[in-house]
């Protein structure tokens, strides 16, 4: 057993400390393979260098940052975030190349050009037919697939036109809804003031008091006062 360390400085800089254990023993023992997913170039001795989808048999992969393997071209460390278990995925420079492409086979998009479709119509109904070919009918021919290429904007705006034509049709009847709702309440408005008004009076009648007062049985007690006798005696 023994510790080895490593820095690498490519677009990032890894630190690595590599130690050989039981984990190379596991990796033989199992055959693991990984599929490279980018290009790697050594720059050190130690390191092995592979091109995206190279098949590298892994040695050891104890260390979650660098990995040891093998390939055709010897052994090594390499970015253990360079390689995937995945035997099919594909690489990512491949991944991009076939969003490139499929970008480039896309037809672009061509607004629709109003003037372009009415000057051909009337380029149309003025046409010569019996002149087999003229400038004029060149400038025909560009028209058509100018035109042609304008399919897709075209059907796309009427799409969204007749989306717009439905919720204005939807709109539309819930106003009548509800205007013929408020009619009606309308016409029923006089009708009901009317039946209001030849209602009966209403002739209350308040209920019979049934209450009584109860007897007063409150007596005032015997007035026991005496006024005192005078003692004053009018001067000689």
């Amino acid at each position: 057993t023994y510790t080895h360390t490593h820095t690498y400085t490519h677009t990032h800089t890894y630190t690595h400390t590599h130690t050989h254990s039981i984990g190379m023993l596991y990796c033989l023992l199992q055959g693991k393979k990984v599929r490279a997913l980018y290009d790697f170039q050594a720059a050190e001795d130690n390191e092995l260098s592979f091109r995206a989808g190279e098949i590298i048999t892994i040695l050891d992969d104890s260390d979650e940052n660098w990995w040891k393997g093998e390939s055709h071209l010897g052994k090594g460390l390499f970015p253990a975030n360079f390689v995937s278990s995945n035997l099919n995925s594909e690489p990512e420079q491949v991944k991009v190349e076939k969003e490139n492409k499929k970008k480039k086979e896309e037809p672009k998009k061509v607004m629709a050009n109003e003037d372009k479709v009415d000057l051909l119509l009337q380029m149309l109904s003025t046409a010569d037919a019996t002149i087999e070919s003229s400038s004029e009918n060149d400038t025909i021919v560009e028209l058509e697939k100018e035109c042609q290429a304008m399919k897709p904007s075209i059907e796309e705006a009427i799409a969204i036109l007749q989306r717009q034509e439905d919720d204005m049709k939807s709109v539309n009847e819930k106003f009548q809804e509800t205007m013929a709702y408020y009619r009606k309440l309308l016409a029923e408005g006089p009708r009901l003031s009317t039946m209001q008004s030849q209602r009966p009076p209403q002739q209350y009648q308040a209920p019979p008091q049934q209450y009584q007062a109860p007897p007063q049985q409150y007596q005032a007690p015997p007035q026991q006062y005496q006024a005192p006798p005078q003692q004053y005696q009018a001067p000689p």
